[in-house]
Parts: structure tokens; C-alpha cells; sequence
């Protein structure tokens, strides 16, 4: 009966530490969402960092023949979508901000899918060693 209750609470302490761990990086990923629903297009990529911190990747892409550089923040693993700003490469401000799944700012006008901006093509899939 001794062994049943030791396990019974060990059980009970796992469970709450589990859920003190998801609740920490709950908010840790709403303050990222929060912050980065305050990035303006045309920011720089330095104010980007001072604002969000270092991205957890950093990727290069293509888009009608524009190079971007894709900062890629990290998100639980229930998110639909991890926060990330695309940065023009030669003026080094963001032309796009993504957020979650229902926050995506770009230029007025324009679309990944076909309304000017085109789709995009990975032109380096190696992450940029930061």
C-alpha cells in the first residue's frame, strides 16, 4: 500500500511539473507572438533582433527574383504556424511579417499566391550557421 501511494504522488508531481513546463512555454511563445505582431514592414533586420531575440533559423529564399532572408522563431509543437520575417536581402528591411496562423503582413497588393509576390522557391535550404 506504502509503494502505491509513493507512486500515486510521484505520478501526481510529474503530472503538475509537465504542466507547469507547458504553461511556461505557453507564454513564453505569446509574448514572441505579441512581439512580433509589433513588427512594422520595413523594419530593420538589426530591430528585429533587439525586439525578438536571435531567430532559431535563419533560411535563404527566392521570390520573383528577389532573395529574402527567412528568421524563423521557435513555436510549440501545436501551433499551426512558427512565427518568421522574411528580410529583403540587398535593403535589409522586412518586407513580410508572419506571425501565426491569422497574422500575415506584406505589402498592399501582394500575395504568395499570385496577386504580385509570386510563389517561392527555396534557393538554399541550409540554414545560415548564426
Amino acid at each position: 500500500m506504502r509503494k502505491t501511494f509513493v507512486l500515486c504522488v510521484s505520478v501526481i508531481f510529474m503530472g503538475l511539473g509537465a504542466g507547469a513546463l507547458i504553461s511556461y512555454a505557453s507564454r513564453e511563445y505569446s509574448d514572441l507572438v505579441r512581439k512580433c505582431k509589433g513588427v512594422k514592414l520595413g523594419d530593420s533586420e538589426k530591430h528585429i533582433l533587439k525586439e525578438l531575440g536571435h531567430p532559431s533559423q535563419i533560411y535563404v529564399v527566392e521570390l520573383n527574383g528577389q532573395q529574402l532572408r527567412v528568421l524563423t522563431y521557435p513555436a510549440p509543437s501545436i501551433a499551426a504556424t512558427a512565427p518568421h520575417i522574411y528580410i529583403d536581402q540587398k535593403s535589409g528591411v522586412v518586407t513580410r511579417v508572419v506571425c501565426e496562423d491569422q497574422y500575415d503582413l506584406m505589402e498592399k497588393g501582394r500575395s504568395e499566391h499570385g496577386n504580385g509576390m509570386g510563389r517561392i522557391s527555396m534557393i538554399a535550404i541550409a540554414k545560415i550557421n548564426q
